[in-house]
């Protein structure tokens, strides 16, 4: 628990440590084997599809459960972004202790500005009292 807790606050070993009432060398060494296990063990859960049928089967999959678009696609420039590589342009949007937003649709080619424009939280932040800033 102590190395999930590290994980997930991005927070210095020697918070966590204090938080939990543990030293931060004993964090340290709880990190340090829980890493190493996920490693020896990842090859077994983390896999690219490799074959036309894998893929195949991929994009299917990723379709069924959430509507995934062209993953893989036909349409392969679309995905390249601007620094020459594949991507899905991914807007995350949160407060001070939880996601708010989410949309991972459009591929990397897209700019920042029109995900944005185009998300209910775009459309939101437009008719928002001028009050308000968002930064980012």
């Amino acid at each position: 628990m102590a190395a999930l807790r590290f994980f997930v606050s991005g927070s210095f070993q020697m918070v966590v440590g204090g938080t939990l009432g543990v030293s931060q060398s004993s964090i340290s060494r709880v990190v340090r084997d829980v890493i190493n296990a996920l490693c020896r063990t990842a090859r077994q859960f983390i896999k690219f599809p490799i074959t036309d049928a894998e893929s195949i089967r991929t994009k299917q999959k990723l379709f069924e459960i959430a509507g995934f678009p062209n993953a893989p696609s036909d349409e392969e420039d679309g995905f390249v972004n601007r620094k020459n590589f594949h991507s899905i342009n991914t807007q995350v949007i949160c407060d001070a202790t939880q996601v708010t937003d989410l949309v991972a649709r459009w591929p990397g080619s897209t700019h920042d500005s029109f995900i944005l424009m185009n998300s209910g939280t775009g459309i939101t932040f437009n008719e928002m009292d001028a009050r308000w800033m968002v930064v980012g």
